[in-house]
Order: C-alpha cells, then sequence, then structure tokens
C-alpha cells in the first residue's frame, strides 16, 4: 500500500476488508492507528553562494514539518563536520550565527540542521557558500603622506596610492578635499572607494 501524500494526519484511521460479493463479511483494525506526515527540514539560507565575513553575525534559515523537538545546526567544510553551530535549539527557523574570527577561510561550506530526537531528518545547503576575513580599511586624506603606512592616524595622500595597497575585499576612505589626480583603477574589481562623508 502506497499511502497518499493527500490524506489528512491523524490517529483515528482503521483499514476494512470486505467481500465484494457480499459487503456484510468484512474484519477491519482492532484499534485505531496514525498517519503522520513525513517530518521534513528545509535549509533556506545559507542556500549556497552566500560570502559571509569571519567575524559577523548572520541569520541561519529554515523551515520545517512535522518535526519533534529541537534541532542541531553544523558547519560543514568540503563534505565533512567542521563545528558545532547549536547543538540543541528550538526549530523556530531562525538562528542569529555569530561567525567566529579563527575559523577558515574557504569556499567551500555548507550548513547542515537534523532533527535532535531522530538524526535522519535533516537537509543542508543546496550549494557551497564562502566564509571570507574581512577586507582592511586604508585612509586618504590631504593631510597624509605617500610614505605613511594608510591608518587612520597616518593616511596617504593620494587616492592612487591607497588605491594600490588595496586588496581584494578592502575599503579605500577617502577623507574630505581637493585630490588633483589621475587614478588608475587595477584589475582588482572588489575594492570600494568611499568619501568619509559618505
Amino acid at each position: 500500500w502506497e499511502i497518499s501524500s493527500s490524506l489528512d494526519s491523524g490517529t483515528d484511521y482503521r483499514i476494512r476488508i470486505s467481500s465484494n460479493t457480499d459487503l456484510s463479511v468484512y474484519d477491519e483494525s482492532d484499534d485505531d492507528f496514525t498517519l503522520s506526515t513525513t517530518p521534513t527540514i528545509t535549509v533556506t539560507s545559507p542556500n549556497g553562494g552566500e560570502d559571509w565575513e569571519l567575524g559577523s553575525v548572520q541569520d541561519i534559515t529554515w523551515s520545517s514539518v512535522n518535526v519533534s523537538g529541537n534541532v542541531k545546526i553544523e558547519l560543514y567544510q568540503g563534505g565533512s563536520a567542521y563545528q558545532i553551530i547549536e547543538g540543541s535549539t528550538v526549530d523556530d527557523g531562525t538562528h542569529s550565527w555569530t561567525i567566529p574570527s579563527s575559523y577558515d577561510e574557504g569556499s567551500d561550506y555548507k550548513v547542515r540542521i537534523s532533527s535532535v530526537s531522530d538524526a535522519t531528518v535533516y537537509d543542508e545547503s543546496d550549494d557551497n557558500f564562502t566564509l571570507q576575513s574581512p577586507g582592511n580599511t586604508w585612509y586618504v586624506s590631504t593631510l597624509g603622506s605617500d610614505s605613511n603606512n594608510g591608518t587612520e592616524e597616518n593616511p596617504f595622500a593620494t587616492i592612487q596610492r591607497g588605491i594600490n595597497t588595496a586588496g581584494e575585499g578592502d575599503l579605500v576612505l577617502v577623507a574630505e578635499g581637493t585630490y588633483t589626480e589621475n587614478i588608475s583603477w587595477p584589475s582588482n574589481n572588489g575594492i570600494s572607494l568611499v568619501g568619509s562623508g559618505a
């Protein structure tokens, strides 16, 4: 018997078997039995393609059906368990996760959420997401010098020096002032250039 998924869940079901030629000849289950919806968990975020910074706070979200009790949230890297994010937390569909800065950078992470009471009920991110270190901030000011180290206390004097120093994911913060220069943008397109008044 392949039980139709369209049937309602319930605890008062019985089976009756009767004769096709004489409906007075039949028997049925001695007592009620239960039909229940198959428990499911579906991870909705991160579900693949996200770029999350180490040290940031992100929401892990999921949906569930007929799951009994709490859920466990784990972080997988390259298909192997990496860390337990929460060993047991309320199955309310969301968890605010402060990502430890000590975790390894990588582009092969997935989140797995499983039922604490039945580990066979689980789901994981459909595809990999990335954990990466936050970029550096480089400071530029008309009062600075290109021989400085680009910190807030010792800014560069030119925007070009800031851009040349910055790497993927870095921010170049330019203080108010007039800068007369021809800027050559590097091939690294992950740099953000922002005015300090923005």
